[in-house]
């Protein structure tokens, strides 16, 4: 659906997650859960969630709603992608982030057009990564990103482990 969708841009939407204790139910208007928990892992310690339809001792068991951890290995909000970048940018050094941009294979005329329009070598990095991200598309995610880091044309895999820690993408 995703796929689908980021060939409308402009389309808005929103994911819900029916609640399976409804559902069981049968319930004419079962509560739903935003489509959100689809991308957070299951909270630490917690067995059940509250549905608004259940009596005040029936919860939602957690696995139910949300997925197992291990699914969630390696995926980032896409607000997490826009800060690893945002700290990319910083961490780049000055001759580093051509090598990067031809690495994750943008054309040499991306990259000068990107070096004309913006002023600070910070923007012009972070310009550099959301040019990569409009292009790649779904293929743009934290772990290629860090094995372009990582490779050895371009050698900044202090920045890629650096990533892997703070993001836990083993």
């Amino acid at each position: 659906m995703t796929s689908l969708l980021s060939l409308w841009p402009g389309v808005r939407h929103q994911v819900f997650l029916v609640c399976s204790h409804c559902t069981c139910l049968g319930l004419p208007e079962p509560h739903v859960f935003l489509g959100e928990v689809l991308d957070r892992p299951r909270p630490a310690a917690v067995s059940g969630l509250p549905c608004p339809n259940a009596d005040d001792e029936e919860v939602v068991d957690v696995a139910l709603v949300y997925p197992p951890t291990e699914a969630l290995e390696g995926v980032l909000l896409e607000g997490d992608l826009r800060t690893a970048m945002m700290e990319v940018a910083q961490q780049l050094g000055r001759d580093d982030w051509r090598r990067v941009g031809r690495v994750l294979k943008l054309a040499e005329a991306d990259l000068e057009e990107i070096q004309h329009d913006f002023q600070t070598l910070r923007e012009i990095k972070f310009q550099m990564l959301l040019s990569w991200k409009r292009k790649a598309g779904e293929d743009a995610t934290l772990r290629s990103l860090m094995e372009v880091l990582a490779d050895e044309d371009v050698g900044r895999k202090d920045i890629a482990d650096y990533l892997a820690y703070k993001y836990c993408c083993k």
